[in-house]
């Protein structure tokens, strides 16, 4: 019991006591940022328009793949990660992505498989702070993930 009254004790003194570090905090909503920085994300796609993205971020839920609704337009190429993703808004609030080597020191290859890696291991519902997602409709024509990067059949033993 005297453990215990000392343990709320010390963490009583941690929240009260002043000038002790504190994590920094996210308290600026999303779209103020986006409105400060002049920036536009997928969402703000008109049907038939394309944007770039610089960092896209894909999720599951279930079979289908969605991308994190806020991802950021970019101003230019895609130079950070090697390859220029394009996302085209379709009817019904479906995305068509299309990725292209941008002559990176990896081929298209590793750049698709990485997407459907980001996919297959992400479920939607495990990332934090998902306000919007939109769903990918094809990622370069393809509709599935063995039509996108035909992989060798699995078999179990």
């Amino acid at each position: 019991m005297k453990k215990l009254i000392w343990l709320l004790g010390a963490y009583g003194a941690m929240v009260l006591l002043p000038g002790l570090p504190v994590a920094f905090e996210l308290d600026v909503p999303i779209q103020e940022l986006l409105q400060r920085t002049d920036r536009l994300t997928v969402m703000d796609l008109a049907v038939g328009e394309v944007g770039i993205v610089t960092l896209p971020s894909y999720c599951h839920e279930g079979e289908k793949v969605f991308a994190h609704g806020m991802l950021v337009l970019s101003e230019g190429t895609n130079s950070l990660v090697g390859a220029a993703t394009r996302f085209k808004r379709l009817p019904n609030s479906l995305f068509e992505v299309t990725i292209a080597d941008t002559s990176t020191d990896r081929p298209l290859e590793y750049w698709l498989a990485n997407t459907g890696l980001s996919a297959s291991i992400t479920p939607c519902e495990g990332v934090s702070g998902l306000p919007s997602k939109v769903e990918i409709s094809t990622i370069n024509g393809a509709k599935t993930l063995r039509e996108l990067l035909p992989l060798p059949e699995y078999v179990e033993d």
